[in-house]
């Protein structure tokens, strides 16, 4: 796993300043603490920080073809790499050493851009031809590595394209301007995430998950090769889906434990990473260590079961009880992730990689299982709210009327105000229940945040972003036909990518951890995809393919815990805030910045300083600002973390 940083000029008289790559390094160097490298050549230049986890003695990068022609900056595991490597040594390539890199840049001059389409695994990377003075960028199936890029100076004799794992690299280079996309901060406070292609730079992109990216001569030409299809549905039992997706998980735990390092598991006595570390105690030989963190006052506490099961499996099993500190996780989640991400459990997150890599270097996880086999309870109430739908319109709209006055009379009775939010969303369209259903801060919120400024902000009328549900939903070529497939392919092209997989990439490594999500292995992914709704949901069961199959590994109970949340406490986070929320969010940098309205920013801090339950639109805001302060307000945006509470 490493970081990797490039830039690359489209006239090829131009020379790449060294000392701007090694600055640019330095953005990256947490990513991979053991070993670093640069190339230079013409009018090109890549750096890479490794962290060395496949053939540690001879995977050093940049890695070049003996002929020079060919130079690879590469970040990722690709876990078919060993029968890769014997098929293109049947091609007759040479090889030198034993790592991924070169099996993907050997790859590349067998297969050229479809190189992409043989790779299992977790990848972003560049390829440079010095010869035709191309760039190829690439970045894996479903988004669990990033790569940024950024075209400067256009159009001018000083074109270049400068591509990172991490936005902040841009900002050593002094050709990169740092003007704000209001379009992208919309987004950020509608998901607690910027959708690719946008960030919050207005130069910056950032390569979408499953996509390719081909430049020369100042052209890019960007290209999308796979896509999860989950139509035509299988014809299958329950009990042999249950079977399937054993075998095929089996085979992803197995392949995702390729390593010349150990490797470990999160162990949380949910269902999805337990059958991951039960099934990764099959193929580990030796010692083998699972993870397992909570919150001092969260209750249940699932230090127990996860003991129990650490138990069971033989493991060397670690505890940790996260007491975060939301203070000093606004000068380290900026400073970690480059472009952050709003929700507040990325805190507890960064202390759970930050433990876990205190002993390995690699670790699986159970991320995915949600998105790939229907177990949000929302995806349950979207089949509710579809069943009420059948219901004639005026009958639904006194449902909602008679539920909602009911609440209001017993504002406690949990299950009455689930049926009202059934009843309510009943009376929209499928579509439009789950665009919103996902929605951190709704538009007239974002539009009050934004205020009068929102006019000259956008040109014109606040634009959507939950816009792009539906076109993913509606517009897009293979569209499914069912609203949970629908729903579930929002999830894995938006959620997955931008939320899951940016904190464990971007927090994991910055603590010099990889995190693996066997779950979300391609192979696992499309067969769960195609199957029917009534298996993935039976039994009155969300996620009821993984709960059986649990069941058929683990001693009873496991299968059947309830969905536990994991995250900083919501009712603690605007307390604990509040201090550094004022004097971020109201200062002369703040104000200047003329983003957000200050009348609604000051609203904002007074409701949570008297107790309404605003704590996450505080986090958010709050965390945007800390993040303009890391990298718009400093001499020297690189010089680390902001310092807060003293």
């Amino acid at each position: 796993m490493c970081g990797i940083v490039g830039k690359v000029y489209s006239n090829p008289q131009m020379r790449p300043d060294s000392a701007v790559i090694e600055r640019m390094k330095t953005a990256v160097a947490p990513r991979g603490p053991d070993d670093h490298g640069t190339w230079i050549s013409g009018p090109a230049a890549f750096g890479v920080h490794r962290l060395a986890i496949q053939d540690i003695a001879g995977g050093h990068q940049p890695m070049v073809t003996p002929d020079g022609r060919f130079a690879i900056a590469y970040n990722g595991e690709v876990y078919n790499h060993r029968e890769l490597r014997e098929r293109l040594l049947g091609l007759g390539c040479d090889f030198r050493t034993h790592c991924d890199t070169e099996v993907v840049l050997n790859g590349y001059l067998k297969w050229g851009t479809d190189v992409v389409r043989h790779l299992r695994g977790m990848f972003a990377f560049a390829v440079y031809d010095t010869r035709e003075q191309t760039l190829f960028l690439a970045r894996d199936r479903v988004g669990e590595k990033p790569l940024y890029y950024a075209r400067l100076n256009p159009g001018t004799a000083g074109e270049s394209l400068v591509f990172a794992s991490t936005l902040k690299a841009f900002l050593a280079d002094p050709d990169f301007p740092r003007d704000l996309d209001p379009h992208a901060i919309n987004g950020y406070l509608a998901f607690t995430y910027v959708p690719p292609p946008a960030t919050f730079f207005r130069a910056a992109r950032h390569l979408p998950p499953a996509h390719t990216a081909l430049w020369k001569g100042g052209d890019l030409q960007p290209a999308r090769y796979w896509r999860l299809e989950y139509e035509p549905k299988t014809s299958i039992t329950f009990d042999r889906a249950v079977e399937e997706t054993i075998a095929h998980l089996d085979d992803a735990v197995k392949i995702q434990l390729t390593s010349d390092v150990p490797v470990g598991c999160f162990l949380s006595a949910g269902i999805d990473s337990s059958i991951v570390a039960a099934l990764a105690r099959r193929h580990v030989t030796g010692e083998f260590h699972t993870f397992t963190a909570t919150l001092p006052s969260k209750e249940p506490d699932e230090r127990d079961d996860a003991r129990k099961l650490a138990d069971h499996l033989g493991s060397t099993h670690h505890e940790l009880v996260i007491d975060p500190d939301p203070a000093e996780a606004l000068g380290l989640i900026p400073w970690e992730m480059g472009e952050i991400v709003g929700n507040p459990t990325a805190i507890a997150y960064h202390y759970l990689y930050r433990f876990a890599g205190d002993t390995l270097k690699a670790i699986l996880g159970g991320d995915g299982g949600d998105e790939v086999f229907l177990g949000y309870p929302r995806h349950l109430c979207h089949l509710k709210s579809s069943a009420l739908r059948r219901l004639p319109f005026p009958l639904r709209r006194i449902l909602a009327a008679t539920s909602g006055g009911l609440v209001k009379v017993a504002p406690d009775f949990m299950a009455l105000r689930r049926f009202n939010a059934q009843a309510l969303r009943s009376m929209a369209d499928d579509v439009s229940c789950h665009a919103e259903s996902t929605v951190h801060m709704r538009p007239e919120v974002r539009a009050a945040m934004f205020g009068r400024h929102a006019v000259s902000l956008f040109g014109g009328t606040m634009p959507h972003p939950e816009d792009l549900k539906r076109t993913i939903m509606l517009d897009e070529p293979g569209m499914p036909d069912s609203i949970l497939d629908k729903s579930l392919r929002v999830d894995v092209e938006m959620l997955l990518p931008n939320w899951t997989f940016a904190k464990s990439d971007r927090l994991g490594l910055g603590c010099g951890l990889e995190v693996r999500a066997p779950l979300c292995d391609p192979p696992l992914m499309e067969f769960a995809a195609r199957l029917p709704a009534d298996v993935k949901y039976s039994r009155g069961q969300l996620k009821a393919v993984l709960r059986e199959a649990v069941g058929r590994l683990l001693p009873p109970g496991v299968a059947g815990r309830p969905k536990m949340g994991f995250g900083q406490p919501h009712r603690r986070l605007a307390a604990r805030i509040l201090p550094f929320a004022r004097d971020l969010l109201l200062d002369a940098p703040a104000r200047n910045r003329r983003i957000f309205d200050q009348t609604a920013v000051e609203k904002l801090v007074r409701d949570c300083s008297e107790g309404k339950p605003r704590e996450l639109a505080l986090w958010t805001i709050t965390l945007f600002e800390a993040w303009c302060h890391t990298y718009l307000d400093r001499a020297d945006p690189l010089s680390g973390p902001l310092q807060f509470g003293g």
